[in-house]
């Protein structure tokens, strides 16, 4: 299974580049991010998943681990191939967790290949992994005061989703206190 490859771009075609690695030519799909960035003649350090079929092994390349790990995500959701988890990263990766953290159907509908019921069983199959993911950057954002906040608050049996959704619409140097008295006043 190949994870990495870093090589010389050989050549570019479609959505294709070729990586030439000590001689040898591996062909990668690669999202149009990738494929606009990568230079022929220049050197470049690609993250690659690999697709075993019956009859093809295909190489599909990334920027970085989170967008391969990603890759694998979607790729996992019955009825999304590789061809079709690539056609996700037209957008900003961000933008595609956010849509499925909040059950936006009709976002997912504009990738690709998409139409309503896969954005539907891809919401369903994904919302608690990408939720918990989405979480965990906005609580990583988040001011001291905002996550002994969220902590006080979870530990008095709030939903981890909801807090974190008002935190973000909160003066960034609000005390701890503050913060839990606004949260507990609105509800």
């Amino acid at each position: 299974m190949f994870a990495y490859l870093k090589g010389r771009v050989q050549h570019k075609n479609n959505s294709q580049i070729i990586v030439n690695v000590g001689g040898v030519g591996y062909l990668v799909a690669v999202p149009i991010s990738l494929w606009v960035k990568s230079e022929v003649d220049q050197d470049c350090e690609i993250y690659v998943f690999t697709a075993v079929r019956e009859n093809e092994i295909s190489l599909y390349g990334f920027n970085n681990w989170e967008e391969r790990e990603f890759f694998i995500l979607l790729n996992s959701v019955s009825g999304i191939g590789p061809k079709s988890a690539l056609e996700f990263f037209n957008f900003p990766i961000e933008q595609i967790k956010n849509a499925i953290a909040n059950s936006d159907h009709s976002f997912l509908s504009q990738v690709k290949g998409i139409g309503k019921k896969t954005a539907e069983r891809i919401v369903v199959e994904l919302k608690n992994k990408i939720g918990e993911l989405v979480m965990s950057q906005d609580y990583q954002q988040a001011s001291l005061a905002q996550s002994e906040a969220c902590d006080a608050l979870e530990n008095l049996g709030f939903d981890k989703r909801e807090i974190l959704g008002f935190l973000k619409n909160c003066e960034e140097n609000a005390s701890t206190e503050d913060l839990i008295r606004q949260f507990l006043s609105r509800n």
